[in-house]
């Protein structure tokens, strides 16, 4: 059975992100882009939580942390399936979700608050995204 962490560091190999663990952008985008893999189908099963620059799994943290080399070098034998490709096809889809973090802060938010309360309208997502993140325009 694959790791969670090869999972992702397959994901982020197939996206092309090249993330450094000691800066914050690397995990900020290590961290946005699992959850979003997972929203999207993938079986990673880190718990994510909001927090204060969105979707945010310690159990991740932990293990990009003691796994830091392999990350960066983004070293792993897992072979992404055929459905986890084209779920991260959509990730990449997604014009300028790596150039801004505010952007992709916004995306995993509104992601997250709708799978929490899936009836939400758009305009309640919207009020709710701007309650729980007033920084974002």
């Amino acid at each position: 059975m694959p790791s969670n962490i090869d999972k992702v560091i397959a994901c982020l190999k197939y996206l092309e992100i090249s993330p450094k663990i000691n800066n914050y952008r690397g995990r900020f985008f290590t961290q946005k882009t699992t959850f979003l893999a997972k929203a999207l189908g993938i079986a990673i099963t880190y718990p994510f939580t909001v927090y204060v620059a969105g979707p945010y799994s310690h159990d991740l943290t932990c293990d990009y942390y003691a796994n830091a080399k392999k990350v960066e070098s983004l070293q792993t034998d897992y072979k992404l399936s055929d459905a986890e490709v084209e779920a991260l096809e959509k990730i990449k889809s997604c014009q300028g979700i790596y150039d801004s973090m505010s952007l992709m802060e916004a995306t995993a938010t509104t992601i997250y608050l709708k799978q929490r309360s899936p009836q939400l309208s758009d305009d309640d997502l919207f009020v709710e995204l701007k309650h729980l993140k007033p920084h974002l325009s």
